[in-house]
């Protein structure tokens, strides 16, 4: 997994073609994290305790306040979390999200999985009058801002940094990183299938 990564590192990493502070710093930091997540979870066999470390890399990376795997039943309209991480001790997600929330008025997130792109909002009042469904769940789910990246084809969803400080308009470390988070869950389904196919009746 990790070989693809550094693989796509050095294809996808900004290499800034003049002096630019943010770049710069962006790129070095960029090498450390992924370095640093590898040598972690190189030899790990507890997916879900990856995938959230790697939610955990990628909130410090970005300076964010929460970071998360949002999946997509988009045959039934429909979305949830499924891991997250937030870094302070209070984590209100599930009183903030509906068991079950629906996907209407998000064409926008619909159309980031569908054609595999990122989607970034720097400021939620730029979208008031132009996405209203959109800025309303932003609303209540205390989002400023966020950058998505789409999680594709299995499972079917986003990886998602709410109210970033860093690199807002930066997403190449949230899609390598999409790939392993997309990985542990598979991982994490294969193996409770299997814990079911040995089950006792």
């Amino acid at each position: 997994m990790f070989d693809f990564l550094k693989k796509r590192n050095s294809e996808t990493a900004p290499q800034p073609s003049a002096v630019n502070t943010e770049q710069i710093e962006y790129a070095l930091q960029f090498e450390s994290v992924l370095s640093n997540m590898e040598a972690h979870f190189r030899n790990s066999m507890d997916y879900r305790g990856v995938g959230i470390n790697a939610l955990k890399m990628v909130c410090e990376f970005y300076n964010g306040d929460w970071a998360g795997v949002i999946l997509a039943e988009l045959d039934l309209s429909i979305w949830r979390p499924h891991w997250w991480y937030k870094p302070e001790d209070i984590d209100r997600t599930d009183e903030l999200v509906h068991e079950f929330e629906s996907c209407e008025g998000l064409e926008r997130w619909i159309q980031c999985i569908r054609e595999n792109e990122p989607l970034v909002v720097s400021d939620i009042e730029a979208i008031k009058d132009s996405y209203p469904a959109e800025y309303d769940l932003y609303k209540r789910l205390l989002i400023d801002s966020f950058i998505a990246v789409p999680i594709t084809p299995k499972p079917t969803g986003c990886l998602v940094v709410r109210n970033p400080k860093k690199f807002v308009n930066q997403t190449s470390f949230l899609k390598m990183v999409s790939y392993v988070i997309g990985s542990t869950i598979l991982e994490t389904q294969l193996e409770e299938s299997r814990k079911m196919m040995v089950a006792p009746k």
